[in-house]
């Protein structure tokens, strides 16, 4: 969204400010629109979309400036900028805890004003990219790449959209090539978790000292070769899932600490000794028979 494509609302009871902030604004490439009232705004709000608003705390009528804010997050894809004379900071603080962008006193700096409004142009611009970001990523990795018809498939959906938004640790069954990364993608990007990151890890591809360090991180020095410290995968996706693929295959002494983390929330990377603090969402998936290696004592 560019100036030319930007609509702003100034929301103010004085006609001289209304005035000077329409002809700044508009000679600066944006389209501008003015209400005197909150019950003026609120129609014209429901006429057209203004990414940005220009508002004045003390409005005449039945809605005041906070009143008007407060409708305005709950119902509009806006940014507000707060105007307020000296003696109203605390209304204006106020009205910042609500959602407002920012405030500026009166008599106001024209230059003050264009910042905040550049600013505020440059966050919806970022919070709609992010938006456009997130629904291409839900049509990638969402449900509906997976496709069927069949009362099985259909049983596999339904039951993502009950783990999808849950916080439980999910293992996932089924012979190699059957879906088991897409099942896993799907319940990452349409449950609670989707803005956080989704890291994989193919337990199979990897020796048990090198899963460790690869899982949980290590300092400098804790073996040869660790000329560096190393993050490990769970504080790599903190806030976020980490779908170990092949999971059978993990070694038991690893699997111990993975326990750990399941159970705490807590690890410690390989030649630490403090514990790191991680809240991650484990998805799992293996084409073995599980139960039949716990009985063989291969699983703990």
């Amino acid at each position: 969204m560019n100036k030319k494509e930007t609509n702003i609302l100034v929301v103010d009871d004085e006609i001289g400010y209304r005035t000077v902030l329409k002809n700044a604004l508009t000679e600066r490439g944006f389209y501008v629109k003015t209400a005197g009232s909150g019950e003026d705004a609120l129609e014209v709000l429901n006429n057209q979309e203004f990414p940005v608003i220009i508002l004045d705390m003390k409005l005449p009528g039945g809605i005041d400036g906070l009143e008007l804010l407060q409708t305005v997050k709950e119902q509009y894809n806006t940014s507000v900028l707060i105007m307020t004379a000296y003696g109203g900071i605390e209304t204006a603080v106020e009205a910042m805890k609500r959602g407002a962008f920012n405030y500026i006193t009166k008599p106001f700096n024209l230059d003050e004003i264009i910042l905040n409004v550049d600013r505020m142009i440059a966050q919806h611009n970022i919070i709609e990219e992010n938006k456009h970001l997130h629904s291409e990523l839900e049509k990638t990795f969402g449900l509906k790449t997976i496709i069927g018809n069949s009362r099985e498939i259909q049983k596999v959906l339904d039951m993502i959209s009950r783990v999808a938004h849950s916080a439980a640790t999910v293992l996932i069954t089924g012979e190699s090539g059957t879906g088991k990364d897409l099942v896993a993608r799907a319940i990452h990007f349409t449950g609670n978790r989707q803005n956080k990151k989704f890291v994989v890890i193919n337990c199979a591809t990897l020796s048990e000292n090198l899963l460790e360090s690869e899982l949980f991180g290590h300092k400098k020095g804790a073996f040869t070769g660790a000329i560096l410290t190393k993050k490990g995968l769970f504080e790599e996706a903190d806030g976020g899932t980490l779908f170990m693929d092949e999971i059978g295959d993990i070694p038991v002494s690893v699997q111990a600490k993975i326990l750990r983390v399941l159970q705490e929330g807590e690890f410690i990377p390989l030649g630490d000794t403090l514990a790191r603090h991680v809240d991650v969402r484990i998805i799992a998936a293996t084409n073995q028979n599980l139960i039949k290696k716990v009985q063989e004592k291969k699983l703990p």
